[in-house]
């Protein structure tokens, strides 16, 4: 902070010189703008080994005073595009007694905030800062207010590994049941049971380190159309095993529940050495034929269709929210 103080004009004493001081003695007796910071949250001065105070005087009687502080700030996120967002999170100075008629400060003119060194976070990389000022009217009068605030754009890359990857994963494996034989119905719904649920566990992990909050994040239409394609894949194994049955009379359709591998070799294959099928008739022979011919050929489809809608699905997402920006402005209450 510098401020120029006429009472300690040097100039009026012969003294042509900066003086330096140091002690809490001598600091606590000069006037100094009582400002604080409005949004944090926490706040500690740095006294190892000593207090970490810098005043000069200059013969004009200029007063820069320094203190080093170490701050925790309050900064209102939205979390709308989380993980692909970009933060803006402000730091408010303003006096907290003296009015605009007794104080009003501004920033420098050149330089007004400089990194000393580039701040390393885990999270979030600083691609810019600004700063502003303007008079806040308040019940008690108008004050004299600065406002800095830091622009913080997410790093993704811990999300693509932890949340995208295992997901878009579990959505490729779950696929695999389109290869599998259509006679083995349990190993097909067991591996989208099992895909299921892990994405269902991965986004149960993010909901517990995410605020809670009523909006919809872009991670969450991620999580949901993964359990989408997979339920779709569970619903196909379905229909699939529901076709093989269909038309079918109650006695041929217990039969092909008990046996769907034997029968479905010997129908394909024409090599009726079951019992039962010897007895079966034309028309139930040709329907259960038919049958395995529309599920077989429903699997076939499935195999190209269900990648194609999930690489649409990516490219519309990637697409419309890496090109959307959502930006929170702080208000002040």
């Amino acid at each position: 902070q510098s401020w120029l103080d006429p009472r300690l004009n040097l100039l009026r004493f012969g003294i042509n010189e900066t003086l330096m001081l140091s002690g809490e003695t001598l600091t606590a007796r000069l006037w100094k703008p009582d400002l604080f910071f409005v949004n944090a949250k926490d706040a500690a001065i740095h006294s190892i080994t000593a207090p970490n105070e810098l005043v000069k005087i200059d013969p004009d009687g200029t007063v820069l005073y320094g203190v080093r502080v170490r701050l925790k700030l309050s900064c209102r996120m939205d979390f709308r595009l989380f993980p692909l967002d970009k933060q803006r999170c402000p730091m408010i100075i303003r006096p907290y007694a003296q009015k605009t008629g007794q104080t009003r400060i501004s920033w420098a003119r050149q330089n007004p905030l400089t990194l000393e060194f580039e701040i390393q976070m885990e999270e979030f990389d600083l691609i810019e800062f600004h700063t502003g000022a303007y008079e806040e009217k308040r019940q008690l009068g108008d004050f004299s207010c600065l406002n800095a605030t830091f622009v913080l754009y997410r790093r993704i890359h811990y999300h693509l590994i932890q949340s995208y990857f295992p997901t878009c994963l579990a959505v490729f494996i779950s696929w695999v049941a389109f290869y599998i034989t259509i006679h083995l119905p349990q190993i097909r719904f067991a591996l989208g049971v099992v895909t299921l649920f892990t994405v269902l566990s991965i986004a149960s992990s993010i909901r517990a380190t995410m605020p809670r909050v009523t909006y919809v994040k872009v991670i969450d239409v991620w999580i949901t159309a993964c359990i989408i394609f997979i339920f779709a894949e569970l619903a196909e194994t379905t229909l699939v095993n529901y076709l093989i049955r269909m038309r079918l009379r109650p006695a041929v359709m217990r039969r092909v529940d008990f046996g769907i591998a034997n029968l479905i070799h010997q129908i394909r294959y024409g090599y009726p050495t079951d019992d039962f099928l010897l007895k079966m008739d034309t028309s139930s022979k040709l329907e259960l034929h038919r049958n395995v011919k529309r599920a077989e050929a429903i699997d076939r489809a499935s195999r190209y269709l269900f990648p194609l809608c999930f690489a649409f699905f990516n490219l519309v997402y990637w697409l419309y929210y890496s090109a959307k920006e959502y930006e929170v402005e702080y208000h002040n209450a």
